[in-house]
């Protein structure tokens, strides 16, 4: 489980862990936790308030990612209970959507991630070529950038020396 630049084992399956670490070795992670609190906090629950403020995001957002099945919270009565599972899925569908993903895509991802498989070939061939389609994406909007601001940069000069003669 990756949060806040932490990997947390939580007695799974260790080749799954392996492969995502390899896969998020660029994302700044830094620890890998491996003590007795790591049981418990793969245990903890979080109520929507809770879990809101700690990922800095509103009771509706959590709502919108249940709707579309990116978590799935117990139910206590009227309270939804969410799992350690159910954070960090909704860490990586905020950052999927901070990186230009759409919500299919993150959904996608997910759902390769949640199978059984030992087999992660799927997994990875999906993430590196939407990784590279955005990378593509991202290259082409550069480029249409500089070439926008090298245009603004021409019209400024013709309008300043413009208004100079326009002074004299």
């Amino acid at each position: 489980m990756c949060y806040e630049g932490h990997l947390l084992y939580d007695g799974g399956d260790f080749q799954r862990l392996e492969n995502m670490v390899k896969r998020l070795n660029k994302m700044n992670i830094v620890k890998i936790m491996t003590s007795p609190e790591t049981k418990k906090e793969a245990e903890t629950t979080f109520e929507i308030g809770e879990l809101a403020r700690e990922l800095g995001v509103s009771t509706r957002t959590i709502r919108f990612y249940e709707e579309k099945g990116i978590v799935n919270p117990e139910r206590k009565g009227n309270t939804r209970i969410f799992k350690r599972r159910d954070k960090v899925r909704l860490i990586l569908a905020l950052r999927g959507k901070r990186l230009g993903f759409s919500l299919d895509e993150v959904s996608e991802y997910l759902e390769l991630y949640s199978t059984k498989s030992k087999n992660n070939s799927k997994q990875n061939e999906y993430l590196i070529n939407k990784i590279n389609d955005a990378v593509n994406m991202l290259e082409q909007k550069k480029q249409e950038i500089e070439i926008t601001v090298i245009e603004l940069k021409e019209m400024k000069a013709v309008v300043e020396k413009d208004n100079k003669r326009n002074k004299k």
